[in-house]
């Protein structure tokens, strides 16, 4: 039996790391359960650990290389990164790098005393110097440290193995660490995906929210008012049916505080109770539309920094603003107590929950809170606007499961509603001296939320007049407005700042010359980034939405060999060059986003110049612009495009115009009234009708000096571009998609074509004029109308117009209404492009024709 030399173990792991030196230095070898002895085939030694009493081998007596072949010899595909649980005396780890010389290590050994035996015996082993880690013990805290340094770097070039004796000598361990490395892992993927879904939204939507912010009280300034209470809280399951008296009684009574989690209100309101407060967070396009029915109440609101901003905006009674984890706008601009900060969730329960717990309520009652479907019930009635039934639909039903209801009956659910679950438990768990108690009992059974009888609790509630009563009404003030300009003048500054450091590595890019420059290139081009993401800003306002191709970036180092011209290209296209322009882009959004806090272009017509150029393709997105107008271009071509119903084509507009008509002056018009431009448009005070709207067109034909004009539309924008082209007499081409060839009442009974009844008013409908009515008097223009044979409807209108030798009528196969997305997704828009009118000798030649 040999004794393990600490004084050896300590030179050796010096040489390695200080800091893994450190931690050697702290053992104590008199309580060593490690052996090592000679083994008894060759001159190598083995080790020993005395584990429940017994002496366990951790190799074979006779040949441990020998043993350690066998195991390599098993692991076929060559990986880039090796996580390896157990380190022992180095033999599977000289194994592992006699067959990969290239693979990085990263190493858990849960004993001290075996490293300590490792660097004892060390005798320069060449893998050394392709260790990237080594977790020495078995601290939670390191071991989580460590999962999160890598996440960002795993792939499929990764491989997680573990010596096999470990696996039993370390079972609880191993497992321990197996689960904990899977549910980081998962969770990583979802807070990815949250970023693909979310990511942009929580930052610009706190941006857009400052004001507001600024002149709101923070919700954390009324823990005095909101200590000890007791706060029944309202979600919005179905089970919510069956407590409306008992939640009458409350608040008629005054038992206990009332907040409406989100959408609910908008059940509570319909019931008529009245709650306290109502909290809303969420930062989607759907929670504005689903919050409509509540806009107009005089129950105080408490939102999340990065929700929606026209809920804060347009939202008549009292508010106050709770700062969220995910709102790096505020936490850039002031040192926030991190106990004041609000955690983010996918519900807004567990929201709520977090913020209740910190404003040091004493107990929270849930309501509505079932995560699971009751009877054909997902949520309760009159929750949303577009579904008041609350009936289950066909999306509720995908990904369906079962789950354990509070009676303890197995009852329906889905994938979404779980992830709320877990969410939810995830959250109580961390509280201490709280409590919460669900009163659903057909709802979802919540790890950690006991269940009791409603009855039970109303005996128990103390009511609020025996206790000081809450302040239900939040102070406003006016916002400081010399503060607020000088915060956005600031924020402005920072990103020119950033845009020309961009510039800086854009030009550097440009140099590479892979017959040239290699390792010192890819340094330079490093060092440069690595300037960039060290500043505060960047770390607070940018990273968070390019994260996917910061940790793309971080991925291709770490599993790539980039000592080659061809692998540093690599790099540079997969890596570089998409970090890059995600910055710029992020880097132009903010500075569009600042001017429009600022009030600078709020006109509903915009007209593009050298200065705001860049910002063109976050105009033709901008749902508050009815007029883009980009005469920029040095050419006599124009092509005006007017919107569908809803306000889109389909297809990303700014796709359309780059891919059909790159190098064209443009005009987009968006029917922001839904008259399918019959009642001109909205924020123009003087296109009210369409006859003005004719008299528009003029105006914007004559101004661009094109003398080639083409007018386009999809759906009912189709239908205009039809009908103004025929009109204007400078029109040489028309081009529409799917569109509709009447849209008054009586051609619509007739033909039973019932669209857009909802949105096209009567008396604007009888206004519109049929165009095959409208095409036998009018002039002869070229007219390209595309369709899909799988629309019926739309077949038929493009047969209306068939017949005449100047429609040309395009075909597709499939697509429904959306052809024009149709052909984007299928690469096809060359097909428009190519039955563009090339000049005005064209037109003159199929006029003749």
């Amino acid at each position: 039996m040999n004794q393990i030399s600490k004084q050896l173990a300590l030179k050796h792991a010096k040489l390695f790391s200080s800091q893994v030196a450190k931690q050697l230095d702290e053992i104590n070898l008199e309580v060593s359960n490690v052996q090592i002895t000679k083994a008894k085939k060759i001159n190598k030694m083995i080790l020993s650990q005395v584990h429940d009493g017994k002496i366990v081998n951790l190799y074979s007596k006779f040949n441990p290389i020998e043993e350690v072949e066998r195991w390599v010899s098993t692991i076929e595909s060559e990986p880039n990164h090796i996580i390896l649980f157990g380190l022992g005396l180095g033999y599977h780890l000289q194994a592992l790098y006699n067959k990969f010389p290239k693979v990085r290590f990263h190493i858990i050994e849960p004993n001290p005393h075996t490293v300590l035996a490792f660097f004892s015996l060390l005798d320069k082993p060449g893998f050394i110097k392709n260790i990237d880690d080594l977790i020495i013990g078995y601290r939670e805290v390191e071991i989580s440290s460590f999962f999160k340094r890598i996440l960002d770097k795993f792939d499929n070039n990764w491989k997680f193995l573990h010596i096999p004796k470990y696996q039993t000598l370390y079972k609880d361990e191993y497992h321990y660490i197996m689960q904990l490395f899977k549910k980081m892992f998962i969770d990583y993927q979802s807070m990815l995906k949250s970023h693909n879904t979310f990511g942009d939204l929580w930052l610009f939507n706190a941006l857009e929210n400052l004001a507001m912010i600024q002149s709101t009280d923070n919700i954390m300034s009324y823990k005095q008012q909101f200590a000890d209470k007791q706060v029944i809280l309202v979600a919005s399951g179905p089970s919510l049916e069956h407590h409306i008296a008992f939640l009458k009684r409350v608040s008629e009574e005054k038992k206990a505080l009332i907040i409406a989690a989100g959408t609910s209100i908008n059940f509570l309101v319909n019931n008529h109770i009245k709650p306290d407060f109502v909290t809303s967070y969420d930062p989607g396009e759907g929670n504005y539309k689903n919050m409509q029915p509540a806009l107009a109440l005089d129950v105080p609101l408490i939102f999340g920094t990065t929700i929606h901003p026209k809920i804060v905006k347009e939202y008549k009674g009292p508010k106050a603003h709770m700062i969220m984890s995910k709102d790096y706008i505020s936490s850039y601009l002031s040192t926030i107590n991190p106990e004041d900060i609000v955690n983010d969730a996918p519900t807004v329960t567990a929201v709520t929950l977090d913020l209740l717990y910190k404003l040091g309520v004493n107990e929270v009652f849930l309501i509505g809170q079932d995560l699971c479907f009751i009877g054909d019930q997902y949520q309760a009635k009159a929750v949303y606007p577009t579904n008041k039934s609350g009936k289950l639909l066909a999306k509720h039903k995908m990904q369906m499961e079962h789950i354990e209801n509070n009676k303890g009956q197995l009852v329906e659910t889905n994938k979404s509603f779980k992830v709320m679950k877990q969410y939810i438990e995830e959250t109580v768990k961390q509280y201490e001296n709280f409590s919460v108690v669900n009163l659903s009992l057909y709802g979802a059974k919540i790890e950690g939320i006991p269940y009791k009888n409603a009855d039970l609790v109303e005996n128990e509630l103390s009511t609020l007049d025996k206790q000081e009563e809450i302040i239900s009404s939040f102070r406003s003030r006016s916002l400081n407005r010399q503060d607020f300009n000088e915060t956005i003048k600031n924020f402005k500054k920072v990103f020119l700042l950033h845009e020309e450091q961009l510039d800086r590595i854009y030009k550097q890019l440009n140099k590479f010359d892979s017959r040239k420059q290699t390792t010192a290139f890819f340094a330079e081009i490093q060092q440069r980034l690595q300037m960039l993401f060290e500043q505060k800003a960047y770390q607070y306002l940018i990273n968070p939405i390019v994260v996917n191709e910061s940790h793309q970036l971080s991925r291709t180092i770490a599993n790539s060999d980039l000592s080659t011209s061809d692998s540093i290209k690599r790099y540079l296209e997969e890596a570089v060059e998409p970090l890059v322009n995600a910055i710029s882009k992020t880097i132009i959004t903010y500075q569009y986003k600042l001017n429009h806090i600022k009030d600078l272009n709020q006109s509903a017509e915009i007209s593009i110049n050298s200065n705001n150029k860049k910002f063109l393709n976050h105009y033709l997105n901008d749902k508050s612009k009815s007029a883009v107008i980009d005469f920029t271009e040095r050419n006599d071509r124009l092509v005006i495009v007017f919107s569908g119903l809803f306000g889109g084509l389909g297809m990303p507009i700014n796709a359309f115009f780059g891919e059909v008509f790159s190098g064209y002056k443009i005009v987009f018009l968006r029917d922001l009234k839904q008259s399918a431009f019959q009642s001109g448009l909205k924020g123009i005070s003087d296109i009210d009708e369409s006859n003005k709207m004719s008299y528009y067109l003029k105006k914007l034909i004559k101004r661009s000096n094109a003398k080639k004009i083409i007018l386009a539309g999809a759906s009912t924008g189709g239908y205009a571009a039809i009908r103004y082209g025929l009109n204007l007499k400078e029109v040489n081409q028309i081009i529409a998609f799917a569109p509709p060839t009447f849209l008054d009442e009586r051609n619509k009974k007739t033909y039973d074509d019932n669209r857009w009844q909802e949105e096209l008013e009567i008396n604007i409908m009888e206004e519109l004029p049929d165009l095959k009515v409208l095409l036998t008097n009018k002039e002869k223009k070229l007219i390209d109308i595309y369709y899909a044979e799988d629309n019926e409807l739309d077949q038929f209108h493009a047969s209306r117009l068939e017949g005449h030798d100047n429609i040309h009528l395009h075909r597709l196969k499939q697509g429904g209404h959306r052809v024009l997305e149709e052909l984007f997704i299928q690469k096809q828009l060359d097909r428009i492009k190519n039955s563009l009118l090339k000049d005005i000798g064209d037109h003159f030649e199929f006029i003749s024709k």
